[in-house]
């Protein structure tokens, strides 16, 4: 009004407030327009909460109990699915995603909430942070997921227009119901959008179930064979040794070597612990009763994977056989002097050690004399090795016949 007035009186304008009113608006208008999204079919699944909440009584206390309703919508063909849930958090959240995606009977490509709590623990424009419980139940169904932008409603348009709908369809033919526990209440809301998704949509010619298994239901990922449970998570510290302690399983499991010293996420469901570091899973553990350490050998610096790599017969017999066969034939009798293989490790690492003290030929010839004279001890070994008076005949039959010569006699000269 001060701008028209301004205005009207310095003659720049001849139009009545009204009317001044009406183009403001229209220019307005103008400035933020909007665009029509084009969603494939499969490809995305919107989810948000109703403003207004349904309740139901409780017979014991004999007060109105409210619930948040949930809603999913897809966006090719506008279905829609709601549950109704204790609260906003987490793990009700889940919950509720996990009965409404086993509803649907499949999974699409990526899944679109608002930045709630109980999915984006960090909302940002480009890259947000997912909550990590949201995370892992995104990553058993393998939805992408995709945050819409900081207070940009218009991102999820599709289940904000659904809200709407379920308001005039849903809830005003449940105004005059009471309902005594959340399970009534859901039955009665499944069979109310039932309805909704039944009805023929004005502007498509076919409701929203026609179009959801005409089109959609071929695209759609097949569910796994048991829906998603909730988890339970912990914070720690991978130990010096790479396990990661875990007190409400009283157990140990083992993170990758470079992650020593540096806080991790642990999350646990349905008998198996994950892992996670900067929001990447790094290792899965199975959880077997009864074992206090789960170790993966992949999760070893290569020195340590050398060494327990090194502690089998296997291995060392493989060493052997690589200098020559006189020390496979010497590692070979030393395990099998030791009532336990391993009990012998140490003597076959200590004698394989001996061939960087001498020449490989004279190592070999260490070997083959000791198992010979059946004198396998590191100690006798290593005295071969290491003295300078142990000396080795060669055999004859290497050298060849005798050079012919007058003072050699033949063997008919002997009697």
């Amino acid at each position: 009004m001060i701008l028209w007035e301004e205005d009207f009186k310095a003659g720049l304008i001849h139009l009545k407030y009204s009317r001044f009113c009406y183009h403001l608006k229209q220019y307005l208008k103008s400035k933020h327009p909007s665009m029509v999204m084009i969603h494939r079919p499969g490809e995305k699944v919107f989810i948000d909460f109703a403003g207004d909440k349904l309740s139901y009584v409780d017979q014991e206390s004999g007060t109105h109990v409210p619930a948040e309703v949930l809603i999913i919508t897809l966006g090719y063909s506008n279905y829609t699915l709601a549950v109704a849930i204790p609260s906003q958090k987490t793990e009700d959240v889940i919950e509720g995603l996990v009965i409404l995606i086993t509803r649907l009977g499949g999974i699409t490509a990526a899944i679109v909430p608002d930045n709630m709590k109980s999915a984006v623990a960090k909302p940002d424009r480009y890259e947000p942070v997912i909550n990590e419980k949201f995370l892992d139940m995104a990553n058993y169904y393998g939805l992408a997921v995709l945050p819409t932008r900081p207070r940009k409603p218009k991102d999820k348009g599709k289940v904000e227009t659904h809200v709407n709908v379920l308001y005039k369809q849903v809830y005003a033919r449940l105004r005059h119901r009471t309902f005594h526990s959340l399970e009534e209440l859901n039955q009665a809301l499944c069979e109310k959008i039932e309805l909704l998704n039944d009805a023929v949509m004005q502007d498509y010619g076919v409701s929203r179930k026609t179009l959801l298994e005409r089109d959609e239901r071929p695209l759609l990922k097949s569910l796994p064979d048991h829906p998603y449970s909730l988890v339970q998570q912990a914070k720690a510290t991978v130990g010096t040794n790479g396990h990661v302690r875990v007190k409400s399983i009283g157990k140990y499991l083992s993170a990758p070597y470079r992650l020593i010293g540096q806080k991790v996420t642990v999350l646990i469901t349905r008998g198996v612990a994950r892992i996670y570091h900067d929001r990447q899973c790094v290792a899965t553990h199975a959880i077997i009763p009864g074992e206090l350490y789960s170790s993966n050998p992949d999760h070893l610096s290569s020195v340590h994977r050398e060494y327990v790599s090194s502690l089998s017969p296997d291995s060392l017999r493989l060493k052997a056989r690589a200098i020559g066969p006189e020390v496979e034939v010497l590692i070979n009798a030393v395990l099998s002097r030791g009532l336990f293989p391993e009990q012998m490790y140490k003597t076959c690492q200590g004698i394989l050690a001996l061939q960087s003290h001498c020449d490989p030929a004279r190592f070999r010839q260490c070997c083959q004399w000791a198992v010979a004279n059946n004198l396998i001890s590191l100690r006798y070994i290593r005295h071969l090795v290491t003295s300078s008076h142990v000396k080795f005949n060669e055999d004859p039959r290497s050298q060849g016949d005798l050079p012919k010569h007058n003072n050699i006699r033949g063997r008919e000269n002997y009697t």
